[in-house]
C-alpha cells in the first residue's frame, strides 16, 4: 500500500440515532488515528443493512473504483450489510479496486477468509 495510506470511513445505523451514529463514527475515526491512517472521507447513513442498494454504499463503491481510499473503515462487518452474501460480494468488488476492508470489531477482513466461506 501507499503511504500515507488513504482511509475512508461507513458508519449506519438502522434508525436514525444520530448519537449512535457518532458514537460509531468517533469509534472508527480513532482506530484509524492509531493505525496512522490519513482519512480520506466519512460516509453515514440511516438505513437497514438488508440490501445494498443504499446510496452511502454505493457511494463508497464508487470512490474506491474512483481510487479515492486504500482501505475501507468500519465498526464492524454487520455496518456494511445483514446479508452475509451480499456483504462478501461488496467486500470481493473493493478487494477489486485494491481497496482493503477492516472492522474494529474483527480486524481485517481478508480475502482468504471470503474464498474459504463463498466455497463452504
Amino acid at each position: 500500500m501507499k503511504y500515507p495510506i488513504r482511509a475512508a470511513i461507513y458508519c449506519r445505523v438502522a434508525t436514525p440515532d444520530q448519537l449512535s451514529l457518532d458514537r460509531q463514527e468517533q469509534v472508527v475515526c480513532d482506530f484509524a488515528k492509531a493505525k496512522g491512517y490519513e482519512i480520506s472521507l466519512i460516509t453515514k447513513e440511516f438505513c437497514k443493512g438488508t440490501t445494498m442498494a443504499r446510496p452511502g454504499i454505493q457511494r463508497v463503491l464508487a470512490d474506491a473504483e474512483n481510487g479515492t481510499m486504500d482501505v475501507l473503515l468500519v465498526s464492524s462487518s454487520s455496518r456494511i450489510g445483514r446479508n452475509t452474501i451480499e456483504t462478501l460480494r461488496f467486500i470481493r468488488a473493493l478487494g477489486k479496486f485494491g481497496v482493503a476492508v477492516e472492522s474494529v470489531k474483527e480486524g481485517a477482513l481478508l480475502d482468504e477468509l471470503l474464498d474459504f466461506v463463498e466455497n463452504l
